[in-house]
This record gives structure tokens, sequence and C-alpha cells, in this order.
């Protein structure tokens, strides 16, 4: 398509012959246009994919009892600056509430700081201590990079080069993430099923810290729900 294109558009130019900025409108047109092909080509596809494809359905059962979880997963917690109580409070819930399911071996979990300003990466450090003596486990891990390349994906791309290899699937929390074990686990065991999957999302529900913990009865030890 891009070569008819440029050849039909070189036709209409090369009337009295190609100046150079009759030149480079060429140039132009060209590299927008295999753009607007690619994206076309790749749609077209992928609606014929779609539409001729046995739809799968990946049958995550919600109310029947906890499925067994087979691989590793590595449980990801990217943060850029944010309020590192806040964030350490959040995560010990969701810790807690994995290892009440009795598989939070198959869990590792890791806070992946890109922070910038001194002052929130010395809380972020001094919370994250707070958070392992509260957990008491060597399942949690803290880094901070010097170099916030990409933000939150370079975070995430450079964690997979490092680390990824030992894991079977991930999954990514954002600061104000609050997830419950029984779906953490249903989501892992889903993974462990449907090893072609290449994303599973669930969808957001609005909610509070403070209401979380108010359905509990206990709060993690060490912090205030806010």
């Amino acid at each position: 398509m891009t070569l008819a294109g440029g050849y039909e558009m070189y036709e209409v130019l090369q009337v009295g012959g190609v100046t150079i900025l009759e030149g480079l409108v060429l140039g132009l047109f060209v590299l927008l246009f295999a753009w607007i092909a690619f994206s076309f080509v790749s749609a077209l596809a992928g609606f014929a994919v779609l539409l001729l494809r046995k739809r799968e359905v990946l049958r995550i059962d919600t109310l029947g009892p906890l499925p067994t979880v087979i691989g590793r997963t590595a449980m990801l917690l990217p943060t850029y600056n944010e309020d590192a109580h806040r964030i350490m409070a959040r995560l010990q819930a969701i810790y807690e509430s994995v290892e009440e399911t009795g598989v939070g071996h198959r869990f590792d979990w890791f806070v992946l700081s890109d922070t910038t300003d001194p002052s929130i990466w010395i809380a972020e450090e001094a919370s994250f201590l707070q958070l392992r003596r509260n957990c008491d486990t060597g399942r949690l891990y803290y880094r901070h990079r010097a170099d916030n390349t990409a933000r939150k994906s370079g975070n995430i791309a450079e964690w997979i080069g490092r680390f990824g290899a030992s894991y079977d699937h991930m999954i990514i929390l954002d600061a104000d993430s609050l997830m419950s074990g029984d779906t953490i686990v249903r989501l892992a065991a889903a993974m462990d099923f449907h090893p072609d999957v290449a994303l599973i999302q669930t969808y957001p529900l609005l909610s509070t810290l403070a209401a979380f913990f108010r359905g509990s009865s206990n709060s993690p030890a060490g912090f205030t729900a806010p």
C-alpha cells in the first residue's frame, strides 16, 4: 500500500521535475502513509482474528472455593514520590489478606521506587523497614532506582530484565491499589491455567483504606488508617 501510494504521489509531483521542497513533501508523505497503512492493516487483521477465532473464556469462579496456585507470582508496586506511609499501609493490608488464604508462600512482594524527592525516599525506606517488621517475612523487597528512565514502565521493564525469569507471573499494583487476597489468588490461578494469556485485568472499584480497615477486625500493626 505504501509503495503504491508513494508512486502515485511521485507521479503527481514529478511533472516539471521534482524540486527539493517537493522531495521533502514526498518523503513525509511516504512516512505518514506507511504509519497509517500499518495501523489500518493491523486493525483489520485483529478484527479478522477476533471474528474468526473461537472465543475463549477464562472462567474465573469468584464464588467457589479458592483454586490451587501452582506458579510463583511477583507482586510489583511501582511508586514515584507518593505518600510512603499510605503506600506501605495498603501493601500490608494486601499482604495480610493474601497470607490468610494459606498460599502466601507463592507470592513475593516488590516495592519499585523511582522517587526523586530525598525526604520521601527516606520516608519510603523507613516505612518499608516498619512493614517488614510488621509482616515478619523475607519475601518483601525494596529497590530504589537512581536513574528513573521511563518512569513506571521503565522500572517494571528493568525488573523483568533482572528478576523476571524467577517468576511465572506478575501482578502490578498502583500506589493506591487495594486488592483482596481472594482476588489475587484467583487471578494467579487463572494465569496458571491459561499460560497463553498475556494480560488479565480486573475491573476497578472505588474504595477507601479507612472503609477497608473498618471491615476488618485488625488494622495493620504499626500503621494508622487515614
